[in-house]
């Protein structure tokens, strides 16, 4: 890396975010400020209104917080769905983790959801700490990052505050927080540019051939 071409961004504070799994969320028990019993049912629907299915309304309030989620086996098809806008769900065929903004793939481990207003989609992040780190499929982290995605809990909160995308894993047990990242606990970036932006965006092509795209 090139210090010419690294801003530092001191003091992030990552969390992480996922696919919400229908199979292996529980439909009764507290979700946030709410309380399930298990019968409570809330639906599906997609951008035209329709229904896609019915589910427990726990799995829903999950479903919504993480953006992304798949539906269990309904005549023996899994659907992938993104949350959209107005209560409605996208439901993903081309990019198997879901989409973020600008409909672009959600790359596993590397996808950053972030505030748009302190950052620009495509931005590359750095941390450090994170080279290195062995993901589940083998493979060690680049430390690399990218911003593709957002939400409502980033209106206007800066730079500091992201959140890490993991995939199929969770946010209860994950590669990241075995890691020990936390919001709790303060990370060193820096965020790429020129020439080392460039090389970020090869590399992300070359590890996520099928679903990696980008406007430079």
């Amino acid at each position: 890396m090139i210090p010419s071409q690294m801003r530092a961004i001191l003091g992030l504070l990552p969390t992480t975010y996922y696919i919400a799994d229908e199979t292996k969320v529980s439909c009764r028990g507290r979700y946030r400020r709410y309380r399930y019993r298990g019968h409570e049912r809330s639906r599906i629907r997609d951008l035209k209104g329709r229904t896609l299915a019915v589910v427990c309304s726990r799995f829903y309030r999950v479903l919504k917080m993480e953006g992304t989620g798949l539906l269990r086996p309904r005549r023996g098809q899994r659907l992938l769905v993104n949350w959209d806008a107005l209560g409605r769900f996208r439901v993903v065929r081309r990019c198997r983790f879901g989409v973020g903004v600008q409909q672009r793939c959600l790359l596993p481990f590397h996808t950053i959801a972030a505030d748009l207003s302190a950052y620009a989609v495509g931005d590359i992040l750095y941390i450090p700490r994170l080279r290195g780190l062995r993901l589940p499929d083998g493979s060690e982290h680049s430390g690399l990052f990218i911003v593709q995605d957002t939400g409502g809990a980033f209106r206007r909160i800066g730079p500091r505050r992201v959140d890490l995308f993991v995939g199929t894993q969770t946010s209860a047990n994950n590669v990241f927080l075995r890691a020990g990242v936390h919001h709790r606990r303060s990370e060193i970036a820096f965020q790429l540019k020129g020439i080392a932006r460039q090389h970020a965006l090869r590399y992300f092509k070359r590890r996520f051939p099928r679903l990696f795209s980008h406007r430079s």
